[in-house]
């Protein structure tokens, strides 16, 4: 009897905690937290959850550079700033969906560090999320200005993750998951506290409820990403990162639904735009799983 391997129902799970830590840094801002110190603690938080895998560390192959890991460091951080960027500009039922394109930057990154050829079912994926994203927009009538910078900012998140991904996959098997993860993210950290100059003064401290939504979102988030490179590191494939982020696209599906049925719990009013929206918006996520579906059988 055929079964999922665990590397591809890992990233199912990991979908749904981005969803969750999205919605509770979004509800942190609307608390007050400015992005600047959403982004650095979260870079510290991930940071912290992975030096446990020091203890996996190998002596590294001949081959490995030191300007390996800080290139997908570099990746990260830009992915990370423009993430919390679109989060924090628009709705999380329109940012996370567009989000959901990184598979088709995976995807065409693997097909051009890796000399893949590149098939028809990509470019039809690629109109599919095109289309997606014109149906997000929904009928609303709020100014066009916040939908298509958050749409901005969600593509080049997708974009810098997505060469962050490749990276782990062609260069984590040089050095060992052990020491490159570790490595990335002590880059990471080093970039992090630059983002101190950016910090709005004066600054009251959290409330403890604030405080809560803030750790819940860092927490989830780095647990979310510690698995996802591991599971990008340890599969030996090609195809390896284009795999597993078009499972863990579920996101898509699960951030819409956390929105319409468990937003209020989270101080999230996007679900009373209107039904029209909110199906709108699912409509749109189901589109970017049929661009997922044709990328994974066209590979």
């Amino acid at each position: 009897m055929y079964s999922l391997p665990a590397y591809l129902i890992l990233p199912l799970l990991l979908g749904l905690l981005y969803s969750v830590s999205a919605m509770a840094y979004k509800r942190a801002m609307a608390e007050g937290v400015d992005i600047w110190r959403i982004i650095f603690y979260s870079n510290l938080t991930t940071a912290l959850l992975l030096l446990p895998l020091l203890v996996f560390a190998n002596k590294p192959l001949p081959d490995a550079s030191f300007h390996q890991p800080l290139a997908a460091g570099l990746s990260f951080f830009i992915g990370i700033i423009l993430n919390v960027f679109a989060l924090h500009r628009g709705d999380v039922s329109v940012a996370t969906p567009v989000l959901g394109a990184k598979v088709l930057f995976v995807a065409l990154f693997t097909i051009v560090l890796l000399a893949e050829p590149v098939q028809s079912s990509l470019w039809l994926a690629a109109v599919l999320v095109v289309l997606s994203i014109l149906l997000l927009r929904g009928p609303r009538r709020k100014p066009v200005v916040r939908f298509w910078s958050t749409v901005f900012c969600a593509m080049g998140s997708s974009a810098s993750f997505a060469l962050c991904d490749v990276s782990f996959q062609a260069w984590s098997r040089v050095w060992g998951f052990g020491l490159f993860i570790p490595l990335v993210f002590t880059g990471v950290c080093a970039m992090t506290f630059g983002l101190r100059y950016f910090f709005p003064e004066p600054h009251r401290p959290f409330s403890r409820r604030t405080f809560g939504w803030l750790v819940t979102g860092c927490v989830l988030n780095g647990l979310q990403t510690l698995g996802m490179f591991i599971c990008i590191s340890l599969f030996r494939h090609a195809n390896a990162a284009t795999a597993i982020n078009i499972v863990y696209n579920s996101r898509v599906i699960w951030s819409v639904l956390l929105v319409w049925v468990f937003g209020h719990w989270f101080g999230n009013i996007e679900r009373e735009q209107g039904i029209n929206v909110m199906v709108a918006r699912f409509a749109g996520s189901i589109l970017i799983l049929t661009a997922i579906g044709i990328t994974l059988l066209g590979h």
